[in-house]
């Protein structure tokens, strides 16, 4: 990308080069929209909510807050023009951006030049430029994990986010050496929400993610995370087809997701998206979790939804890419023998491709549409 101006009037919208032919379309025909708020940066939202490939989501988010939340960052974790970022995560995540950002405002240097993840040219760049600093997301931490590479001695700070992270993972990564701090965060609020300290890398005990001090929040009755603060963006833009829908921010961003803090308030100790809970026989099932449990250790990914079910309400299956397998059997089978008679699995459903993402977070709401409500199942 050409060197981004954070002082300028421009707006920028970051697309993944290998977004869908459709979305592209949708973003050409709507090109006088995204420079009419100006000092502007248009982000795609990496949620796995979307109802569908003809449906894409954009946050509108100000230079200044992508730098105020970028400023608090660094101070939280002591970033100096003596760092070295390696920038892992694409320009079109809040992930990748925030790094630009980050260095932009310490000095420090940025290592880019990873076309596509790989474990071996991840850890070639660290130890051939001396990176202190770098982010991952879950997935390629349990890659590290499973290939038993230990931390290159330069890296002193590894921030860890977009997906919940396990205690076992978590536990294996720590053994390797790999200075973790947990975080959680949002495109809306222009990258980090909550971090664990520098204190706690190493910690035997699981640091969860600490507020950091530019955000506020509030928790409601039902648990659901309500954010604001001067990083918060100001524009949603929705395009579905031939619809565009603009909707104002305002002051503060009503999250889709269930939170739950530690006594102090100030910890998140866990989170749940809204359309992963479901409730079965009266009782609330947390599939986010179930799914943790039976991918545990595991090289084929399941994913677990919840079907339509007269008596029940609904009830678990599973779904992964390919056909099943005696094995994948007998896990299940395994599987329900150690949780609750409501969560059990029902039932394994077979597709070709599992949708995704362009960062790889599964898409539920429109696999369980195909799944279960099409006229082809």
């Amino acid at each position: 990308m050409k060197e981004l101006n954070w002082n300028s009037n421009e707006s920028h919208i970051f697309l993944n080069p290998k977004a869908s032919s459709f979305v592209k379309k949708q973003v050409d025909e709507n090109d006088s929209l995204w420079n009419k708020f100006p000092s502007t940066i248009w982000l795609q939202s990496s949620g796995s909510s979307a109802p569908s490939s003809y449906y894409s989501k954009w946050i509108g988010i100000s230079k200044e807050a992508i730098l105020h939340s970028a400023d608090h960052v660094n101070q939280w974790i002591e970033s100096t023009a003596q760092d070295i970022w390696l920038q892992s995560l694409p320009e079109f995540h809040i992930g990748g951006l925030s790094i630009i950002a980050r260095s932009h405002l310490s000095g420090a240097k940025r290592v880019s030049g990873i076309p596509q993840w790989n474990v071996g040219s991840f850890l070639s760049h660290i130890r051939d430029n001396g990176v202190t600093l770098a982010s991952l997301v879950p997935t390629q931490l349990y890659d590290l994990v499973l290939a038993r590479e230990s931390c290159p001695p330069s890296l002193r700070c590894v921030f860890v986010g977009g997906g919940p992270l396990s205690d076992d993972l978590y536990q294996s990564a720590r053994k390797l050496g790999w200075p973790i701090l947990i975080t959680y965060g949002m495109t809306e609020m222009g990258s980090q929400v909550a971090t664990s300290t520098l204190q706690e890398i190493g910690s035997e005990t699981f640091p969860y993610p600490t507020r950091l001090p530019h955000v506020q929040w509030q928790i409601s009755n039902d648990r659901t995370l309500t954010v604001s603060g001067r990083s918060l963006a100001s524009q949603v833009v929705i395009l579905e087809k031939e619809k565009v829908d603009i909707q104002s921010i305002g002051e503060a961003y009503k999250s889709d997701d269930l939170v739950e803090l530690d006594p102090s308030g100030e910890r998140i100790v866990k989170v749940t998206r809204k359309g992963r809970v479901t409730k079965i026989n009266g009782e609330l099932v947390d599939l986010l979790s179930l799914e943790q449990r039976i991918n545990m250790g595991q090289s084929r990914r399941v994913i677990l939804l919840p079907r339509p079910s007269i008596r029940r309400g609904s009830e678990v299956v599973a779904v992964v890419e390919g056909i099943g397998d005696k094995d994948l059997n007998k896990r299940v089978k395994q599987f329900n023998t150690s949780i609750a008679p409501y969560e059990r699995i029902h039932g394994i459903y077979s597709v070709d491709t599992i949708p995704q993402s362009p960062l790889g977070k599964v898409r539920y709401q429109e696999l369980a549409g195909f799944l279960f409500y099409s006229d082809s199942h």
